[in-house]
Parts: C-alpha cells; structure tokens; sequence
C-alpha cells in the first residue's frame, strides 16, 4: 500500500484511499510506522493536508473483504509500535509504504490494532516484501 490518505474515522487502513494494490514506487526508507498509546485520542489541534489529499479521496481502492485481511506491527520496541505491515489473500506479508503518512494514517492502525491512538507516525528503516 502506498500514498495513503485516512481521514482518522475509518475502522480499517484499507478503507483509506490509496493507489490501488501493489501499485507503488516505494524506496527502502519509506516504510510506514507508528508508535501507539493506549487510552482516549486525543482532542483539539488541527491537521494539515495537501492538495493530494483532495486528488485521492476521489481514488477509491478496490475494497477487500476485511476479515481477509490483516496487519500488524513489527520491528519495534514493543508491541505497541513498530513497521507498518499487511497481508493480503493470496500475498505474504507486505510493508505498508510512508509516503503521505501521517499521524491520521497513524491513528486509524492503532484503533484497528486495539492499540489506542498514535502518538507518532514515523517513515522507518529497510522495507521488506513490498506488495
């Protein structure tokens, strides 16, 4: 998955828009990553999108039946932050890529993982089975 855009209030990463399966142009240093913390999220403070954000709500992805799916975080500290990762039927597992990633990205991971919200979303190390 690259160029994601999540407006925070999806349940699933993959009901972001996105530029579609296995389409990226992901280098070795964009993977995704976020650092979760257990509790509310957060209120107050504003995000800033670009213009990209507007361009790819109208490209929605093909949608997947979510139970066919699943993520997970890995390389971290804890179990609680970590790489961005994801498997689709019929792929192993997959780095999500950094590219747009942002706290809302973040955020949507964390409540999908049952890990509360971000605390921060991060591009992190060497990406590995990019799908």
């Amino acid at each position: 998955m690259d160029n994601l855009y999540c407006s925070g209030y999806e349940r699933r990463l993959e009901d972001c828009p996105f530029d579609g399966w296995k389409i990226h142009d992901c280098k070795d240093t964009e993977a995704a990553g976020v650092v979760c913390q257990k509790g509310d999220v957060p209120t107050g403070g504003s995000s800033s999108r670009s213009f990209h954000h507007q361009i790819a709500l109208q490209q929605l992805p093909v949608k997947l039946d979510p139970r066919n799916v699943l993520l997970r975080l890995a390389g971290g500290r804890s179990p609680s932050e970590g790489r961005v990762e994801i498997k689709v039927p019929g792929n192993g597992w997959g780095t999500v890529c950094g590219d747009g990633w942002e706290i809302l990205e973040a955020n949507v991971v964390c409540k999908q993982l049952g890990l509360g919200f971000a605390q921060a979303a991060l591009q992190v190390g060497v990406i590995k089975g990019l799908k």
